[in-house]
C-alpha cells in the first residue's frame, strides 16, 4: 500500500510543480519548524472542535500563536509517546496522525495556496478518531462510555451544522471569514464583493472601511478602487488602483 501510494504521489508532485502550486514564494507565514509546530497545534484545536469553521483562519495570515506552538509540541510529543509505548490501536492512530501531519507541516512542500483548511485534516482525523475510540473502550464503566460517545457525537453534529450554515452562500461564507480572521484582506474583499453583488453597495463600502482598519491588503485596496469608481470618482479610483498595483496586486496592474 505504501509503495502504491508513493507511486501515485509522483505525478501529483510533477503537476503541482508545473502549475506553480508548490513553488516559492509560498502564501502565508514563512515555512519553518516553529510554523510547522504551530500548524500542528492549530490543527489539533480544529479536530478538538474548539475552532469555528471558516474559509480563512488567522494562522494563515499572521502565523501561529504561542499557544498554537505549545499545543503543537504537546500533541507531537503525545503522538510520539503513543507510537513508542502505546497499545497496537494507539500506535496505529499515532502513525496515521503523524503521516498526515507531514504535508500539513509545509516543511516538505511549501504550498502556495491555502495554508490551512479543515479538509486537510481528513487523514489525520482518522488517526485521532482511532486514538479516541481506543481510549473510550478502555473505560470500564459502560455508562461512562455511552455518555462520552454521546457528548462527542453531539458536539461534532453542532460543528457540522455550523459549517453547513456558514457555507450556504457567498455572503455568509466571507462574513464568517472576516469574523474569524479579520486580518485577511482577501476575505474582506470577497465579502464586499458579495455584498455589492447582492445589491448592497453601501454595506459593501462599509465592509471595505472596516477591513482597512485591520489590513492594508492590496486586494482590499483594489476592491475600494472599484467601489469608488461606481460612486463616480474616477480620479480617486485611479489613485487607489495604482496603489494596489504598486503593492503587487495583479488585477490592479
Amino acid at each position: 500500500i505504501a509503495a502504491a501510494s508513493l507511486a501515485a504521489f509522483v505525478p501529483v508532485v510533477v503537476v503541482a510543480r508545473d502549475l506553480a502550486v508548490v513553488r516559492p514564494p509560498p502564501v502565508g507565514p514563512e515555512p519553518g519548524l516553529v510554523n510547522a509546530l504551530g500548524l500542528h497545534g492549530f490543527s489539533a484545536r480544529v479536530l478538538a472542535l474548539a475552532v469555528r469553521n471558516a474559509v480563512s483562519y488567522p494562522v494563515a495570515i499572521a502565523g501561529p500563536s504561542t499557544f498554537d506552538v505549545i499545543a503543537g509540541v504537546a500533541v507531537l510529543a503525545g503522538a510520539i509517546a503513543l507510537l513508542v509505548r502505546g497499545r497496537p490501536a494507539l500506535r496505529a492512530g499515532a502513525v496515521i496522525w503523524l503521516v498526515g501531519f507531514i504535508p500539513l507541516s509545509r516543511l516538505v512542500m511549501p504550498v502556495r495556496g491555502v495554508v490551512v483548511a479543515d479538509r486537510y485534516l481528513l487523514v489525520p482525523s482518522l488517526g485521532a478518531a482511532l486514538v479516541v475510540a481506543a481510549g473510550i473502550l478502555a473505560l470500564a464503566n459502560p455508562r461512562a462510555r455511552t455518555a462520552l460517545i454521546t457528548v462527542i457525537a453531539f458536539a461534532a453534529a453542532l460543528r457540522t451544522l455550523d459549517a453547513q450554515a456558514n457555507w450556504r452562500d457567498s455572503m455568509t461564507l466571507w462574513q464568517r471569514a472576516t469574523e474569524v480572521a479579520p486580518g485577511d484582506g482577501d476575505a474582506w474583499s470577497m465579502y464586499a464583493d458579495a455584498l455589492d453583488e447582492a445589491g448592497a453597495p453601501q454595506q459593501a463600502s462599509e465592509a471595505v472601511v472596516r477591513g482597512l482598519r485591520h489590513t492594508s491588503s492590496p486586494r482590499l485596496v483594489l476592491r475600494e478602487a472599484l467601489l469608488v469608481m461606481q460612486h463616480g470618482d474616477p480620479v480617486r479610483a485611479r489613485e487607489l488602483m495604482q496603489k494596489a498595483a504598486e503593492q503587487g496586486e495583479p488585477r490592479a496592474m
